[in-house]
């Protein structure tokens, strides 16, 4: 019985993304765009935990102004930013559209900080400190509302997190229309006590990076003139480095009777939770609160996670999961390090320490969200070409007396500031040492 109806729906999904004429070229014809919308809203319909009693009003209305813009031929990145519109109201930056782009670039190093848009480097014109103040003839708070609308997040701190590279690309520039005729971007920075125009040319290749410190993805120091030992992560890869990494880490700070900790999850876009429940084990908890899970059921979510009907199951936010201590047991302080760099699985890394009164967090809103959707399912539109990814579960932070929030606001906020960057200052580790001396 179960293979049968897993073969129906083999072939139900065929049915839906086939039966179209295909479109040549970079341009997708009016039947082709239909048939990539009509899929998506059914994925987005079937699968989502958001869509569960249907789309809401505003996401109604929004699908009704998308059907009513597909009356002419369309390029493969209007078409993009098209179906962007109705993902972003999800409020969820797993689900999302993949558009495999090789499109020129252009020499941006931006920051966006809490103060501002600046520049954190040299580059052709720009000069490292300028703060923007006109990017393509819009002001910094405008060009975030404009991008809220097209980048699936959870909050505006993932926005402008994503935004400091999508504002390099060629495909989000000229399509927001911050392009001039001749596909130059033109900026307006403050420079000292000036005002400076700067015009930036498209580049055929050109390698940027991010103002985060170069660093292996994990790795420990301690300062024991501090009492601290540092632990930073950068992906949550819950493999034999990490807990090899974790292991001597933890044994080092007992050996040196270091009594405070920081966990740095700064720069840290996500990848497996497991690396929570590890650190855990090494603090003096007997049990902590877990997030609750609700899983949307479908057929699509069974037949990519081949799991059998029923299978799925759901838990309350803050049940108890019980401890498994490791060897040596950190008796200590610890502090959470976040930033707007701080997402999906790292989020819920701090949401695990926080909700659980485990540590204090320092440094700035978190990028993820405090409860948010995760564990995708991956599609293909087939006329466009689009990947498609859609969550399927609903994540709810561990305490539920706390707001469900779009972030985690930390409990001692210290931002970052263009000064910072430019003399390679850690203010949130500043900070968290000024504690520890308080508290001493």
């Amino acid at each position: 019985m179960r293979a049968k109806m897993l073969a129906f729906a083999i072939v139900l999904s065929m049915l839906l993304v086939t039966g179209c004429t295909q479109s040549t070229g970079h341009t997708l014809s009016v039947s082709a765009m239909n048939s990539d919308l009509n899929y998506l809203l059914k994925l987005l319909g079937d699968v989502h935990p958001a869509t569960a009693s249907g789309f809401t009003e505003e996401q109604t209305q929004i699908i009704a102004e998308i059907r009513e813009s597909i009356k002419e031929p369309m390029t493969r990145p209007e078409f993009f930013f098209t179906l962007n519109r109705i993902v972003s109201t999800l409020g969820d930056s797993h689900t999302q559209l993949r558009y495999e782009q090789t499109d020129l670039r252009y020499h941006l190093p931006l920051a966006w900080l809490w103060s501002g848009l600046y520049v954190w480097t040299d580059a052709a014109e720009l000069r490292a400190g300028d703060k923007i103040t006109k990017f393509g003839g819009m002001e910094p708070d405008d060009l975030l509302d404009l991008l809220v609308k097209y980048i699936p997040a959870e909050n505006q701190y993932w926005v402008k997190y994503l935004g400091e590279e999508f504002l390099t690309q060629g495909l989000y520039l000229e399509n927001l229309g911050l392009l001039q005729q001749d596909g130059t971007l033109e900026l307006v920075v403050e420079r000292g006590s000036d005002e400076v125009r700067v015009v930036i040319k498209p580049e055929e290749s050109i390698s940027l990076r991010r103002y985060a410190p170069p660093r292996r993805w994990v790795g420990w120091e301690l300062r024991p003139e501090e009492n601290l030992g540092i632990f930073h992560l950068d992906m949550c890869r819950p493999d034999a480095e990490y807990d090899e990494a974790l292991s001597s880490f933890f044994k080092a700070v007992e050996k040196e009777g270091i009594q405070n900790v920081v966990l740095d999850l700064r720069y840290n876009g996500g990848g497996s939770s497991a690396v929570a429940n590890r650190f855990i084990q090494s603090l003096d908890t007997r049990e902590y609160l877990s997030f609750g899970v609700h899983v949307r059921s479908s057929w699509r979510a069974r037949l990519q996670r081949l799991t059998a009907f029923g299978a799925f199951t759901s838990r309350k936010a803050g049940s108890l999961t019980q401890n498994k201590n490791h060897s040596p047991v950190f008796k200590g302080d610890v502090y959470v390090l976040t930033a707007k760099g701080t997402f999906s699985s790292a989020s819920m890394f701090a949401v695990y320490l926080s909700d659980n009164d485990l540590a204090t967090v320092v440094g700035e809103p978190m990028g993820g969200a405090a409860s948010a959707y995760g564990d995708m399912l991956r599609f293909e539109l087939k006329q466009s070409g689009f990947g498609v990814s859609v969550s399927y579960k609903q994540f709810t932070r561990p305490n539920s007396e706390r707001s469900p929030a779009n972030t985690l606001h930390p409990d001692v906020f210290v931002e970052t500031t263009i000064e910072d960057i430019l003399n390679g200052r850690d203010a949130q580790l500043e900070k968290v040492i000024e504690l520890i001396r308080e508290r001493s």
